[in-house]
């Protein structure tokens, strides 16, 4: 290069949307047009990723530019590949990279990494830091160089210095020996190049390098190596001079590094702002202020959103994008997603915007994994490789890709559950004699007499054509197009492993291994033709574009701002102890920072409307706390912005935000079926109502009616079935009555079919008993004693030594040793409690009563003992014990007592009648005891105190006087019991004929049968009302009889 060659080095600066990469294009559409020779490699203009290439070349072509332009639009990769046009130079892919370390790591002995290494994400971690030490200059030799000053600090971590530094240096001399350059190592291809005089200099009148806010080590030295290479070279940096500078952190230092190479900064001027919306004007240039000044300024054209969940945010913001697009005309490539990272909503954006009938694209490469295509070749190989697994096998032949001709996979596997198949090819051959299993033979047969990679990779491809998988025309579907581009990438993934003479002499097992685990990594690209779409990006991604319409979705604490973690490999501590001197690698938790920077990259992408999104419960349905960065947004302005929040009950939008004709059709059905819901305005009724009359010309709605008004019937008709309804020795008990009252269903689920819950904690059945078997010796023994001579310290030790019997008896389990002592000391917490109510403080259920009988059992002899219920001809027979029975001085009036752990009474439970446990009992004890019941509690001993109800006359009788609630005359008692002995007669006969009726009396709200329920709950307010109904017409019918 001549000495007297200095190229003038522009660095053009300025903060977000002040116009640099159109005062770049512009300069660029200036120098295309002056070139003498169109095709001259004269002008550069240098992108971070091909996504911006795409974006640049497309705002070229709306110029209306004459003539050639498309290859000075690149990217630094791009660039790399084109100064290295040497015909003996093969670079390694990602691809051959990990087949390279994974020989290498199988063939090593590990004493730091033993365990890690035969993790699947070993590989992927030992790949990325080894691109590190490149990109960053640090050759094999110097990281060896660094060690005895890692050592020295961290003594502890020796092996795993010595084990990384042999990794890397014998993944240095793989590439050698293969004749392979990682394309990392670019830069010293490039100098070697230059000493040769492989170019003439300077090559370049221009370069412009646009759109990066920072640069790593390779591309400062690439940028050096540039500034040999052209005339003139101009970069931009978004950055502004202001009170932000922590916000502007990582762009200050980029800058002060392009100043030392002998660049000039240039601030760009403001040629006009992106927006005119008064407050996206005032949030671009005052967010993240040091000094937040709100000023009063109208907030129009910001909003924020709550949702309940993931899904429901991408709900709310599809209804706002079919709004938008409906009433503002906007194009859906005028709206933008921009996530901090699309990975966690990928699928649900997909799911969402589909059912929604929203074009999007998503500008995230595709995991192969998750293909359909590669994921049925993954399933076969592992039918293979593990002995035809079922689980395995059923995956494959449930496929949509399996065609399925007068044969079910559901009878295949009901099949093999009934056969006890497992696993076994011979097994599975001799039983079932359908096409698919032929296939699978022939497929194996073949798989395993492939003595090449070259057969082996012709045996996938028999695969797919034997099971008829080769995908549509591409112009059917995205989804068929993408299914090709899987395809494609497939056939470059057996063609890369072909390129390695280690594999070729390998056998099935080995091939297909290697190939699912590049299937696991593997990414590749897939681009939509249609470019009227939602664009969906990273916030990385979306620097230099603005849309009309921008949302920011899952703005949430550790998500953006993303929580930054150390290097798993080498923490920041041994970055500074490398970087003592001369910085070589970057620690991660400083950069932190950049968090600011990119959320400011986001807000400013918008010229019109921004959203600002969050769910309220994360991906693992906790509750999660809102990223702070809506209070900086909130803390510019005086006004409150605009805040949509999405409840929990709101199960339906608002009429004005109906999306989908599935939402119409829901609300209509609210309208009419649950009124009392949502207060309507009038203008909306009206609406519904014409609504209504339209729908009735779709045929699916009249099905849909037809579903809603036919009431699900559940019916036994099997009479071998049937006889499980029937009681023990035609004795009923009052819990399982009760248990049908609130929810026969419930009922069928927890008596007949006994269904097991997946609660693995203290039985609550134990505890229960163990309560009721304490308190019952208690009194016992207390019953013997005189009262003087119950102190609290005698009647703690005597607890004491009744607690361990209890637990002794029935022992806790199902929770760890330390949660079952919590659980004991809880218990007995409990027990002193009630004692000291009741003996100490004199606070018994009732006043001046005794405890007299303890676990009374009636019905214990069959029906010698049994308490009958008559009712309208009707006898029935109960058994049953009471917890506690206590009786007056007079011995002729007593109280039911039953011990709960939490539950309270509840009047509208005795009304609606699914409190028929204390009923029952009482008639027990009037009926057996020929006591007159003063009334029934349910005692709460977790609160130490009972709530029940009460008969009026004969607590004035026994000279009782309370003043707790529920206290009945003569005459309302007795229309009580009445109208409860045909209820309960009536349920009984229910229970008799199997009936299951899907209308719960009480449907509990934490029911451990949910996930099977048949109930609608959208229905539940007018089942109740129907089961009213018939109950008083039962009634009626019973005074009739």
């Amino acid at each position: 290069m001549s000495k007297s060659h200095k190229p003038h080095l522009l660095l053009k600066v300025g903060p977000p949307g002040s116009g640099k990469t159109h005062a770049c294009l512009d300069e660029f559409e200036k120098a295309l047009a002056e070139r003498t020779q169109p095709i001259a490699e004269s002008l550069l203009y240098i992108l971070p990723t091909v996504e911006h290439r795409e974006r640049i070349t497309d705002l070229m072509l709306r110029r209306n530019i004459k003539g050639f332009f498309g290859r000075p639009i690149t990217t630094f990769d791009e660039t790399f590949q084109h100064f290295l046009r040497l015909g003996d130079i093969q670079f390694a892919s990602d691809v051959t990279r990990f087949i390279l370390l994974k020989e290498l790591i199988e063939s090593q002995t590990f004493r730091y990494f033993r365990e890690a290494a035969h993790t699947r994400g070993f590989i992927d971690l030992i790949s990325q830091t080894f691109a590190e030490f490149k990109e960053t200059l640090l050759s094999p030799q110097i990281f060896q160089s660094l060690l005895p000053q890692l050592k020295k600090d961290f003594p502890h971590f020796e092996a795993k210095y010595d084990e990384l530094s042999a990794l890397y240096m014998a993944y240095d001399q793989k590439l050698i020996q293969a004749n392979l350059k990682d394309r990392h190592d670019a830069l010293f291809l490039l100098e070697e190049g230059l000493s040769q005089n492989r170019w003439s200099l300077p090559q370049y009148r221009h370069i412009w390098i646009d759109g990066f806010f920072e640069f790593s080590e390779l591309q400062f030295a690439f940028i050096k190596f540039l500034i040999r290479q052209t005339k003139q070279l101009t970069v931009t940096l978004t950055l502004a001079h202001d009170e932000r500078n922590d916000l502007f952190q990582v762009p200050l230092e980029t800058c002060a590094r392009l100043k030392d190479l002998g660049f000039e900064e240039v601030p760009q001027t403001l040629r006009e702002q992106r927006t005119s919306v008064p407050a996206l004007v005032h949030l671009n240039q005052h967010l993240f202020d040091e000094k937040p000044r709100p000023q009063a300024i109208e907030t129009s054209g910001i909003e924020i959103m709550e949702a309940t969940g993931l899904h429901g945010e991408l709900e709310m913001i599809a209804r706002q994008i079919k709004q938008a697009v409906r009433e503002k005309q906007y194009f859906y490539s005028d709206i933008a997603l921009i996530f901090r990272q699309v990975g966690p909503y990928l699928n649900a954006i997909r799911l969402v915007f589909e059912e929604y009938q929203i074009p999007v694209e998503i500008h995230e490469r595709e995991e192969l994994r998750l293909n359909p295509i590669a994921r049925w070749l993954v399933n076969l190989f592992d039918i293979y490789l593990h002995d035809w697994r079922r689980d395995d096998l059923l995956c494959l032949i449930k496929s949509s890709f399996v065609q399925k001709n007068e044969w079910s996979p559901a009878e295949i596997e009901l099949d093999a559950l009934r056969e006890g198949i497992y696993h076994g090819r011979e097994n599975w051959t001799k039983r079932f004699q359908h096409p698919v299993f032929s296939k699978l033979v022939q497929m194996e047969d073949a798989f395993r007499k492939a003595e090449s990679l070259e057969a082996f990779t012709q045996c996938v491809q028999q695969a797919f054509h034997l099971f008829e998988i080769d995908p549509l025309p591409e112009t059917v579907d995205d989804q068929n197009r993408m299914n090709h581009a899987a395809r494609k990438r497939l056939q470059l993934l057996l063609e890369e492993i072909k390129r390695k003479e280690t594999f070729q002499e390998a056998d099935f097992a080995t091939w297909a291994d290697l190939l699912t685990r590049l299937i696991e990594v593997d990414l590749f690209s897939f681009h939509h033709r249609d470019k009227n779409k939602v664009q969906v990006y990273n916030v990385s991604l979306a620097r230099q574009k603005e849309y009309k319409l921008v949302f920011l979705p899952g703005l949430l604490e550790k998500q953006f701002p993303m929580q930054i973690k150390e290097d798993p490999i080498l923490s920041d501590a041994e970055r500074r102890c490398l970087n003592k001197g001369k910085q070589i690698l970057k620690e991660r938790l400083p950069r932190q920072a950049i968090e600011r920077f990119l959320f400011l990259m986001g807000v400013t992408r918008s010229r019109e409307h921004l959203v600002l999104t969050y769910p309220r419960f994360d991906l693992e349905g906790k509750e999660a706390l809102p990223s702070f960065y809506i209070d900086e947004v909130q803390a510019v302005f005086d006004a409150p912005i605009r805040t949509h929040k999405q409840l929990m009950g709101d199960v339906l939008p608002p009429l004005s935000q109906i999306a989908r004709r599935r939402e119409l059709k829901a609300h209509i059905i609210q309208f009419f079926w649950q009124p009392n819901y949502r207060p309507w305005h009038h203008d909306e009724t009206h609406c519904l109502g014409a609504l209504y009359n339209t729908l009735l010309a779709d045929q699916s709605f009249h099905q849909l009616l037809d579903t809603i008004l036919m009431p699900v019937e559940g019916k036994i008709t099997d009479e071998r079935v049937k006889a499980f309804f029937q009681p023990k020795n035609d004795l009923f008990t009052p819990t399982r009555v009760e248990m049908y009252a609130e929810c026969a269903y419930r009922y069928f689920a927890d008596q007949i079919l006994k269904l097991e819950t997946d609660d693995e904690k203290i039985d609550p059945r134990v505890t229960g008993t163990i309560l009721h078997d304490v308190l019952e010796y208690f009194h016992r023994w207390a019953k013997q004693k005189d009262s003087s001579e119950l102190t609290p310290d005698g009647v703690k030790i005597e607890l004491g030594i009744l607690m361990e019997k209890a637990f002794q008896d029935h022992p806790l389990s199902g929770e760890r040793w330390y949660r079952i002592q919590l659980k004991k000391k809880e218990l007995m917490a409990i027990i002193e409690r009630v004692i000291q109510f009741e003996f100490f403080d004199h606070q018994p259920p009732l006043p001046d009563l005794r405890p007299e009988f303890f676990e009374y059992e009636f019905g214990k002899n069959g029906l010698k003992d049994a308490l009958a219920v008559t009712a309208s001809h009707q006898t029935v027979y109960f058994r049953g014990k009471i917890d506690r029975i206590d009786v007056d001085a007079s011995g002729r009036y007593a109280l039911v007592i039953d011990y709960k752990s939490g539950k309270t009474f509840n009047r509208s439970a005795l009304d609606n009648g699914t409190e028929l446990q204390l009923p029952i009992y009482l008639m027990a004890v009037s009926q057996q005891l020929e006591l007159l019941p003063l009334g029934a509690h349910l005692y709460q001993l977790s609160g130490a105190y009972s709530t029940g109800f009460h008969h009026r006359d004969h607590l004035a009788a026994a000279g009782i006087v309370t003043h707790k609630r529920n206290q009945f005359d003569r005459e309302t008692w007795e229309k009580l019991f009445d109208r409860l002995r045909v209820l309960t007669v009536y349920l009984t006969s229910q229970i008799r004929e199997a009936k299951i009726p899907v209308e719960p009396r009480d449907c509990v709200r934490f029911c451990p049968y949910g996930s099977v329920c048949r109930v609608d709950k959208w229905k539940l307010d007018r089942i109740y009302k129907e089961v009213k109904m018939q109950d008083q017409k039962l009634l009626e019918q019973a005074v009739q009889v």
